[in-house]
């Protein structure tokens, strides 16, 4: 008899543990990446095994760190470290795209302590998000010399489709950025 419950014991133990290692590995994981990281930014971007980017302090820019194009299936998290990280499309490169004209995004974005500047795009230099039922934030981040050359949204474009979509600006810096030759 007692042999009997030590195998019912190993078993349940056994199902516990399986248990676990599902759950664990169906959650999201974060990563970190330094202005030296190989492929940059664009080489975990659209990687869905990341919920959240930790960029270490530096100035990121060039093509593995602009014209970023979002494609995923699950938000994202995008986090400076330390307030001292900037995005620089160097005044020829727009930044971050999420969604497109024929697909419109379904998740959510958040984008917390960044500096973005000299942006350049026809709409949205820095953010062009197109979005549908996504809820998407910036929080403490500055925008600064970012250019829309044709449209009307200097840095931040945000497009939606329907009644769900929003996005909440806090705690951030607006300063020279530029649509259609206005200053906002």
């Amino acid at each position: 008899m007692k042999l009997n419950l030590n195998k019912k014991f190993i078993l349940f133990l056994g199902f516990i543990v399986l248990f676990f290692a599902l759950i664990s590995s169906s959650f999201a994981a974060s990563t970190e990446i330094g202005t030296n990281t190989s492929g940059g930014i664009k080489s975990v971007i659209n990687n869905d095994n990341y919920d959240t980017i930790y960029l270490k302090e530096g100035t990121y820019k060039g093509s593995d760190n602009t014209n970023l194009s979002v494609d995923r299936t699950k938000d994202i998290t995008i986090i400076g470290k330390n307030n001292k990280v900037i995005i620089d499309g160097e005044g020829k490169n727009w930044l971050l795209q999420f969604g497109n004209y024929s697909k419109f995004a379904r998740y959510n974005v958040r984008l917390i302590n960044i500096t973005f500047q000299n942006g350049y795009a026809l709409d949205g230099a820095v953010i062009y998000h197109q979005g549908e039922n996504s809820s998407s934030s910036v929080q403490n981040c500055k925008f600064s010399n970012n250019v829309a050359s044709d449209g009307y949204d200097g840095a931040i474009c945000f497009y939606t489709r329907g009644n769900d979509s929003n996005l909440q600006i806090t705690d951030s810096v607006f300063t020279e950025n530029k649509f259609n030759s206005y200053i906002s």
